[in-house]
């Protein structure tokens, strides 16, 4: 993590803005909600340039897509085309050949702009581009705890020093930011998460490598496509916003968990397609629906002991597309289980022609089965006849048992089986049955 402050130190420095910039007002207000942000810019609407684009990822707040086109040739179209509608590029723009990055501001409003290789360069050069949406921070209006001193700001991010040790710093942000309405979001090693309205924040501290007991703080921000409602007493909180979702453990039983969720999205227009939650797999889900034909997704499991919560957003554009694949599945299995059952009914019905004229007239017989009584002795004889009149007409056979006293036959063409057995103990009649395994009627030809 040292690294990280050190290199966002260089990237700084490198700046026409770095030093003594200081992020004005004029770039910040409220946290904004996602309301309010997709009305400034929303990337499910924003068009992907560049040569037979692929869209990666597309949400309220970000968009990754792959496209034709070298890196500064897509950076310098995509910077164009935020222009055009608007956005300011700020100071910072850096572009080469392997990665170009710049940041855009409109109405309060940040993005940045990545571009890197999707593949080698020449003709068919290809790139990825990513843009995101870093909401409207003002850096200046956080609830900094007292004693901090601002050492960098600049719209992507704002670095802060304080003169205590990092555990005590992450207490004082803490106590900070949650009087001022932020929530706390989960955390990984070295950074924590907030949330207010539609605005993720991240604080990383760390300690300060040339100020022993003191501390280094970084923030930034992230613009979220979606707001999920969390219950108290949470831990591990992951909310990735590309995918609509967040994942998370609590010491609430599933009961409870599910309550509170039926409970607070009720509120806000959503109703559960079931009574109870769907057992599968030892999970349980429910889905929701409001007016706007979206979907919410909750799945509750135990792990370890700790109910486990996954929370899924689908649009209605998803939840249409999802719908009508759901649709085109069933509707294709319906016609290939139609198919299946013509085919197995044709070949049920198709007529199984044996050259029965070297044998006796049959003791019984139907067009599943035949069965002859021969003078004791000639039943081995009479079936090797029959199996060389079989193979003639194009099955292979199979022996599994072949002598004297007894006998028995597999016999094989295309999708049709046959079994032939008989019995000749040699002191009564012998025995001799044909029969049909799977689909198929017999036609013995007599003449």
């Amino acid at each position: 993590m040292r690294v990280l402050f050190l290199r966002s130190v260089l990237l700084i420095g490198s700046c026409a803005f770095a030093g003594d910039f200081i992020y004005s007002a004029a770039y910040g207000q409220s946290p904004a909600s996602v309301q309010t942000a997709a009305s400034v810019i929303d990337f499910t609407q924003f068009k992907p340039l560049g040569n037979e684009p692929k869209m990666l990822e597309s949400v309220t707040a970000s968009q990754r897509y792959e496209t034709g086109g070298k890196v500064a040739d897509i950076a310098k179209l995509v910077t164009d085309k935020l222009k055009s509608d608007g956005w300011k590029e700020l100071d910072g723009t850096y572009t080469t050949p392997e990665m170009a990055s710049a940041s855009f501001t409109k109405s309060q409003f940040v993005i940045v702009l990545s571009v890197s290789p999707a593949s080698s360069g020449g003709k068919d050069a290809r790139s990825i581009v990513s843009l995101s949406n870093l909401g409207n921070l003002d850096w200046s209006k956080l609830p900094i705890p007292k004693g901090w001193t601002s050492t960098y700001a600049m719209p992507s991010m704002a670095m802060y020093q304080a003169s205590v040790a990092p555990e005590k710093a992450k207490q004082d942000l803490q106590n900070a930011l949650t009087q001022a309405g932020w929530t706390p979001y989960g955390e990984v090693i070295g950074s924590t998460y907030y949330r207010k309205e539609a605005i993720k924040l991240m604080a990383s501290i760390q300690a300060a490598p040339t100020a022993p007991g003191s501390s280094m703080i970084q923030f930034t921000s992230e613009q979220l496509s979606y707001v999920f409602p969390i219950p108290e007493s949470i831990t591990q909180l992951q909310h990735t916003d590309s995918l609509l979702n967040i994942l998370f453990d609590t010491s609430l039983s599933r009961d409870k968990v599910n309550a509170f969720y039926r409970d607070e999205l009720k509120k806000k227009g959503w109703i559960a397609t079931t009574d109870k939650p769907i057992l599968e797999r030892k999970q349980e889900l429910t889905f929701f629906v409001n007016d706007a034909k979206e979907r919410l997704e909750l799945v509750v499991s135990e792990v370890e002991g700790k109910t486990r919560v996954k929370v899924r957003y689908v649009t209605a554009a998803q939840a249409a597309e999802e719908n009508q694949k759901a649709s085109a599945a069933v509707e294709a299995a319906k016609v290939k289980n139609e198919t299946r059952m013509a085919d197995a009914k044709a070949k049920e019905e198709t007529e199984l022609l044996i050259n029965a004229s070297i044998i006796a007239k049959p003791s019984k017989s139907d067009n599943k089965s035949v069965k002859w009584s021969l003078p004791s002795g000639q039943g081995a004889a009479m079936a090797n006849k029959l199996i060389a009149a079989l193979e003639k007409d194009g099955w292979k056979s199979k022996p599994n048992v072949a002598q004297k006293e007894a006998g028995d036959f597999d016999l094989q063409k295309g999708d049709f089986r046959l079994r032939l057995s008989y019995i000749d103990p040699g002191f009564i009649p012998a025995e001799l049955e044909l029969q049909v395994f799977g689909p198929g009627k017999l036609k013995l030809k007599t003449e």
